[in-house]
């Protein structure tokens, strides 16, 4: 039988990129706290590493998965990106992964990430903003 997941069992962030390690586990590198990235003020174009990670650890059974980003202007950067399915044993996390390497874009601000797992969506944000970086 199939369960979908909860809200709350599904976690996100966002990195620069993720490497898979033996034994199942990730390595999540250039993590960004809070998922907000900064930008130098005179940014144009933003052209940057960027993974969206997120940790399916609820629910169970095999899964239709599909995910979509959607700029803060509104429009579809990633437009309904079929997955494979996912096969999610009741005693494990599943891991849904985005890569976008070169990520770019002219629009700052809140992007939206849309996972939707068989019939539902699970909405998540990060931000990228102009502002001072971090040395």
């Amino acid at each position: 039988m199939t369960t979908l997941p909860e809200d709350r069992e599904v976690t996100f962030v966002v990195c620069e990129t993720v490497r898979e390690e033996k034994g199942g586990k990730l390595s999540l590198l250039g993590l960004y706290p809070g998922n907000r990235l900064n930008v130098p003020q005179d940014t144009i174009e933003a052209t940057l590493p960027l993974a969206l990670v997120f940790f399916v650890d609820g629910g169970s059974g095999l899964f239709k998965s599909s995910a979509s980003l959607i700029s803060p202007t509104g429009k579809a950067v990633v437009d309904k990106s079929d997955l494979p399915d996912h096969d999610k044993k009741e005693d494990a996390a599943n891991v849904v992964l985005m890569q976008l390497i070169p990520f770019k874009t002219t629009d700052f601000g809140t992007f939206k990430v849309l996972l939707q797992l068989d019939d539902r969506t699970y909405e998540r944000t990060f931000s990228i903003n102009k502002g001072p970086v971090a040395s």
